[in-house]
């Protein structure tokens, strides 16, 4: 198994920009894959201003030092209005392990 952790530079939920003190995104591949499966890979973001993120489905965008975008559907495991943790919910589009 490989695990690898981005620092989100520049984070997208539902194309809105969310301004964050510190988010990251953690992608886990299992040893007999070739990338994560669509719920092996997670992001966590602590806003800088409140936000409400609904409990669903959204569509995040995560750019990442080295100039990728990561993309993908997330479900909301967590939103207390600043800190936020998303749940991988569909292929992470973007990611070469």
């Amino acid at each position: 198994m490989q695990a690898t952790r981005f620092l989100v530079q520049r984070l997208k939920v539902d194309g809105i920009v969310v301004e964050t003190t510190y988010a990251d995104l953690y992608v886990v591949v299992r040893d007999d894959a070739d990338g994560p499966a669509p719920t092996d890979w997670e992001a966590q973001a602590h806003g800088i201003e409140t936000r409400n993120i609904s409990a669903g489905r959204h569509h995040l965008e995560c750019s990442v030092p080295d100039g990728s975008v990561l993309s993908g559907e997330a479900v909301v495991r967590f939103s207390d209005g600043t800190r936020h943790l998303f749940r991988g919910d569909s292929d992470l589009l973007g990611f070469a392990g």
